[in-house]
């Protein structure tokens, strides 16, 4: 890793020394707005050559950098070597990726009010349509059924494998089949793109359809935790997902030092309502206690009243 920064580092150097070259020999105020000067020439080719080695012999992204470099002489290649330096790109697109993080976010909380409105008024008449006695009114019902969450609509066509009539059975493993297929097509079609957030995403799919169970839902949980992995060595801000991962697969030891990690770094009320929460799940109650006092999170409502947890505490003692 080292050794590969040094690389960087004397490339760099060497194209700026170029740059400083073409400066001396060629550059003059008047010629400064002439895009078909020499000066202007040597040095969109030095930096064509320049991006060109990054992008295909180091196989490097070097980002926002090439704007830079391209309408900047000198000055763009001297930024990125400072860059370099300090980890100036890095810190610039952490901030980038957060606020879209941010938004990404809240368009995914809108989702799941969404869904989960949906899911409620809708709940009832699918189980009530489940247990009618009609196979007819059955049958049309599931060929009709939709709906935006593909765990509800999975655990529906589950339920109605259990009917007594065979055709309803029938009809209701053709509709898990083509699900199954098509959370499956979506994988390969990612997987043959390449794209790790694609890929992981198709994988979060599918183990969250409700198709998958003991075994082989272990199975494609690991595989998509390890994706995430990879995608977290580059993308720090994912590491919210990972935390939904290690409470899905239960790792309550990864999931306690992960939340206890991203407070320290970035405390915010979400955070800690998982952490009151996973305490109280764990009945730790003291800690519990201990935090909310020491935080004073009175915006946050406990899952057990502080009377309870007071009296707890002095039993205790």
């Amino acid at each position: 890793m080292m050794k590969n920064k040094w690389i960087n580092y004397l490339i760099i150097i060497f194209f700026f020394c170029v740059e400083i070259l073409n400066f001396k020999a060629l550059y003059t105020p008047k010629i400064y707005t002439d895009l078909r000067s020499p000066f202007w020439t040597n040095h969109f080719l030095y930096s064509i050559i320049f991006i060109g080695f990054f992008y295909f012999i180091l196989k490097r992204d070097i980002g926002y950098y090439d704007v830079l470099i391209i309408f900047f002489p000198l000055i763009g290649i001297g930024i990125m070597f400072i860059g370099e330096i300090f980890d100036l790109k890095k810190y610039i697109e952490n901030h980038i990726e957060e606020a879209y993080s941010l938004e990404e976010y809240k368009k995914k909380k809108e989702e799941e009010e969404f869904i989960n409105f949906y899911s409620d008024i809708n709940t009832l008449s699918a189980y009530d349509y489940l247990l009618l006695e009609d196979s007819k009114i059955k049958k049309k019902f599931l060929f009709e059924f939709t709906s935006p969450d593909t765990a509800f609509k999975v655990e529906i066509l589950q339920k109605a494998l259990l009917d007594k009539d065979v055709e309803v059975i029938h009809y209701a493993a053709i509709e898990l089949n083509k699900i199954d297929m098509e959370l499956q097509e979506n994988i390969k079609i990612a997987e043959e793109n390449g794209n790790l957030y694609e890929i992981y995403d198709a994988y979060k799919k599918y183990i969250g359809s409700g198709l998958c169970v003991e075994n082989i839902l272990d199975f494609y949980q690991e595989k998509t935790l390890n994706i995430l992995l990879k995608i977290i060595e580059e993308d720090k801000a994912m590491e919210i997902e990972l935390l939904d991962m290690y409470h899905q697969m239960r790792k309550k030891s990864d999931y306690e030092n992960l939340l206890i990690k991203l407070l320290k770094k970035k405390p915010s009320k979400e955070l800690f309502e998982r952490y009151l929460k996973y305490l109280y799940e764990e009945n730790r109650f003291r800690e519990m206690l201990e935090i909310f006092e020491t935080y004073n999170l009175k915006d946050i409502e406990l899952p057990i009243s502080l009377v309870e947890l007071n009296n707890f505490s002095s039993e205790e003692k």
